[in-house]
């Protein structure tokens, strides 16, 4: 059976005393590290590539499994539920916001021309509306659009806090339920994507909706033992087949998905990409173990809030380099990815030193 642990973030830390599984911190590290590679690749030469494509595929998905997995909020009110969650995330969201902001000020008009991304405004209210209504699609976030995602996932699992009360309130849990919940939360996509089409909801709750199935598959593996019942062999196997299968529908998907505006071509094939690539990266990271990587994977909320703007510098002065050819820019881009996160863990060592409120945590006593 996969291992309970504490926690329900993209990066939150564990109570004292609770056992973490190295494999979960492993594939939270390789999934930051794709995230930043896409935001990499997304520079004019490099955006149309098909490891861009293959990357956007699940890479988000697969935060908002590993969420689910580590999900653990009945134990506690809804109150302190949401202030756990709001010191954990928003908090840092703020912090980090305000402080893209003022940078954006400064130097938004100057990245924006050399990159060729247009803005709507440096001005500081309509970005600080856009902080507080935390969507990216309103195109006010531009800022440092990767923080899109702490406030859909806090929205997200305090949704799911109410789902797991209420459909789990006997304390027994089933397949029945589980496919219920499934069932619901795919409805409730397709519902909105083919019918309602609504988007530019406050905190992203229209992508919290898309988003649901993937944390609702992670909370049921978290709390069965599918996966134990492999062989190693036969797991690595099915692993490599999910991701191979995954990539193929991505491919077959069409363009890049985009989660800032809920660009995701046919949603039925989108679905079914995604959960094989994470399926797949489960499968083939359940028994990896590697302390850079586990290191990496505590800590991919400071990567998440500063990686941006490293990758911005660097595609300035790179752009035309990468340019001259595809192999050459996605090579680029992944030293450019791979530098940036070194770089945000340097600064998160700083910060979680001086001031680890701003990234959610609690100073230690000695």
């Amino acid at each position: 059976m996969i291992q309970p642990i504490k926690g329900v973030a993209a990066e939150e830390s564990l109570s004292q005393g609770e056992k973490r599984v190295a494999w979960v911190d492993v594939m939270r590290a390789v999934m930051m590290f794709a995230i930043a590679l896409g935001h990499a690749l997304d520079a004019r030469p490099t955006s149309g590539s098909m490891l861009n494509q293959y990357v956007y595929s699940f890479h988000v998905p697969a935060f908002f499994f590993l969420s689910g997995l580590l999900f653990r909020g009945k134990k506690e009110s809804f109150f302190a539920f949401t202030v756990k969650k709001f010191k954990s995330l928003m908090i840092p969201y703020y912090i980090f916001s305000i402080l893209s902001i003022l940078i954006f000020l400064v130097l938004g008009s100057v990245a924006s021309d050399g990159l060729g991304v247009a803005v709507k405004t440096t001005d500081l209210l309509p970005n600080l509306w856009g902080m507080l209504y935390g969507n990216g699609s309103t195109g006010y976030m531009k800022w440092n659009l990767p923080l899109w995602f702490v406030p859909c996932l806090f929205i997200t699992s305090l949704i799911f806090y109410w789902i797991d009360r209420v459909v789990l309130a006997d304390g027994k849990r089933n397949s029945r339920k589980f496919i219920g919940m499934m069932v619901g939360s795919l409805a409730l996509s397709f519902l909105n994507y083919y019918v309602l089409g609504i988007q530019k909801l406050p905190f992203g709750l229209e992508t919290a909706v898309y988003m649901l199935p993937f944390f609702v598959v992670g909370y049921w593996t978290g709390r069965t033992d599918m996966l134990s019942k492999l062989q190693s062999g036969v797991r690595y196997g099915l692993g490599a087949a999910f991701v191979i299968a995954g990539a193929i529908l991505a491919f077959v998907n069409g363009p890049r998905v985009g989660y800032v505006g809920s660009a995701y071509n046919n949603l039925a094939v989108y679905y079914s990409s995604a959960m094989l690539s994470t399926a797949g990266a489960v499968m083939l990271l359940q028994t990896a173990s590697n302390k850079l990587l586990i290191y990496v994977g505590r800590n991919t909320l400071p990567i998440l809030l500063m990686h941006k703007f490293p990758i911005v510098f660097f595609q300035m002065f790179l752009v035309d380099t990468m340019a001259k050819n595809e192999l050459l820019g996605v090579s680029i881009a992944i030293v450019i990815a791979g530098a940036s996160c070194a770089m945000a863990l340097l600064a998160g060592e700083v910060i979680r030193r001086i001031a680890p409120f701003a990234l959610g945590r609690v100073r230690k006593q000695n």
